[in-house]
C-alpha cells in the first residue's frame, strides 16, 4: 500500500511537471507578450531557450519580450540576437529581429536589406514565402512611433502574409498598427484590419477591440471607445491591456473611474515594475505627492532600480512638490538612460520636460524642442492644440 502511495505520487509529480513544461512554450510566451504579462513572456522564452539554445521562434520572440515599450532593453536584444548569430542560429528570425534594431536606431536601409535577406532565407523552393518571417517583418515596422520604420513597406509584406495564410491574426494586427502610423486619415483601415482580426482567430479578439478601442481613443470618440473596450472584456475578462487603457483615458479626467480600471489592470497584470509604477502613477494623479514619491523610493530600492519610468515617476513628483531642481535633474537622467538604451519616449514625457526645463533662463530652446517632440509623435489634433 505505501509503495503504490509513492507510485501515485510519483506519477502526479510527472504529470505535474509535463503540464509545466507544456505551460512554458513558445506559443503561451506569445500569448504572455499580447496579454500585457512581459515578465510571464520573457521566462516562457527563456525556458525554452534554456533547454534548446538553439530554438530560433524562442530566441526572436525573447528579443521581443525585451523591446516592450516602457522597459526597453534593446542593448540586451542586439546582444542576444548577435549570440545567436556567432552560435550559428543563421536564420530568417533572427536577421529580422536584427533589421528591427536598424530601424530603432534609424537605418531603415540597412533594415530593410536585413528583411528581404530573410526573406529570400525563407521562401520555399516553389517560390512561396513564409507568412510568420513576413509577419515579423510587419511586427519590425509597427515598433515604435511614426518615425520608426516603413509602414508603407511593411503593410505590402503583410498583405502577402494574409493571402497566404488568412487565419494568422498576427499578421491582421501588426497590419493594423503600420496603417495607423501612416497617419490619422488610415484609421478606418487600421479598425477593419483589427475587425479582421478577431473573426480570424478568436483567440485574438480581445487584442483586436482593445486596439480598436484605442483608435476610437486617439479620435476622442468615448462612444465608440467604450463599446470596443466592452467587446475584449467580454471576450476575455483578463485581458490586463484594455483596463489599463481605459485608466489612460481616465486618468486626466476622473481619477476616481481611473483608480477601477487600475486595480483590474493590477489584478490580472504581472506584478512587476510596470505595475509598481503605475500605481505610483494613480497616486500622483490623485494629488497624493508625498505617497506617489514613497512608491518610487520603495521601487528604487528594490528590483526596479532601473525601471526606465522611475526618473519620471520622480520628475512629476518634484515638479508638483515645487522642487523644479530635483524635477530637471531625474529629466536629465531620464533623458540620458533613454538615449542609451534607445527607449521609445512617451509624449507624455517630452511634455513634461518641455514644462520642466521652460523653467530654468537659457533653456527655452530646450524646452520648445521637446515640445515640438511630443507633437511629432502624437498627431492628435487636441493634443496639439494644448502643446501649442
Amino acid at each position: 500500500m505505501r509503495i503504490m502511495k509513492k507510485t501515485l505520487f510519483l506519477m502526479a509529480g510527472l504529470a505535474l511537471a509535463t503540464i509545466c513544461t507544456k505551460a512554458q512554450s513558445v506559443e503561451d510566451g506569445i500569448k504572455n507578450l499580447y496579454y500585457g504579462k512581459t515578465q510571464s513572456a520573457k521566462n516562457a522564452f527563456q525556458q525554452v531557450v534554456s533547454k534548446n539554445p538553439k530554438d530560433r521562434r524562442a530566441i526572436y520572440w525573447l528579443g521581443q519580450s525585451m523591446l516592450v515599450r516602457g522597459s526597453e532593453d534593446v542593448a540586451g536584444a542586439q546582444q542576444l540576437y548577435q549570440n545567436a548569430l556567432n552560435s550559428g542560429v543563421n536564420d530568417p528570425y533572427i536577421l529580422v529581429g536584427q533589421g528591427q534594431l536598424d530601424l530603432i536606431k534609424g537605418d531603415t536601409n540597412a533594415a530593410k536589406q536585413k528583411f528581404e535577406q530573410a526573406i529570400t532565407m525563407s521562401t520555399g523552393k516553389k517560390g512561396k514565402q513564409n507568412p510568420d518571417v513576413l509577419s515579423a517583418i510587419g511586427r519590425a515596422n509597427a515598433y515604435g512611433s511614426a518615425k520608426i520604420g516603413d509602414p508603407a513597406y511593411a503593410i505590402d509584406k503583410l498583405k502577402i502574409a494574409n493571402q497566404l495564410a488568412p487565419t494568422n491574426a498576427d499578421v491582421l494586427i501588426n497590419m493594423g498598427i503600420n496603417y495607423l502610423k501612416m497617419g490619422s486619415d488610415r484609421g478606418g483601415d487600421a479598425v477593419q484590419a483589427f475587425q479582421n482580426a478577431a473573426a480570424a482567430d478568436p483567440k485574438f479578439t480581445a487584442v483586436a477591440y482593445d486596439r480598436i478601442g484605442n483608435v476610437y481613443k486617439s479620435q476622442d470618440n468615448k462612444t465608440a471607445m467604450e463599446d470596443a473596450y466592452s467587446k475584449a472584456i467580454a471576450a476575455d475578462a483578463t485581458f490586463a491591456p484594455v483596463y489599463f487603457d481605459w485608466f489612460d483615458y481616465y486618468k486626466n479626467r476622473d481619477v476616481n473611474a481611473a483608480q477601477e480600471y487600475l486595480n483590474n489592470y493590477v489584478k490580472y497584470a504581472d506584478q512587476d515594475c510596470t505595475t509598481a509604477y503605475f500605481k505610483a502613477d494613480y497616486l500622483f494623479r490623485a494629488g497624493k505627492y508625498e505617497e506617489s514619491k514613497a512608491q518610487a523610493d520603495s521601487m528604487a530600492n528594490g528590483q526596479c532600480a532601473n525601471f526606465p519610468g522611475l526618473n519620471i515617476l520622480y520628475a512629476y513628483n518634484y515638479d508638483r512638490l515645487g522642487d523644479s531642481a530635483q524635477a530637471k535633474s531625474y529629466m536629465d537622467k531620464y533623458f540620458t538612460t533613454a538615449r542609451t538604451n534607445g527607449t521609445d519616449v512617451d509624449p507624455d514625457y517630452y511634455l513634461l520636460a518641455g514644462k520642466v526645463y521652460s523653467k530654468f533662463p537659457g533653456m527655452e530652446d530646450t524646452a520648445v524642442n521637446y515640445l515640438v517632440k511630443a507633437m511629432d509623435i502624437d498627431t492628435a489634433a487636441k493634443k496639439q492644440t494644448k502643446i501649442y
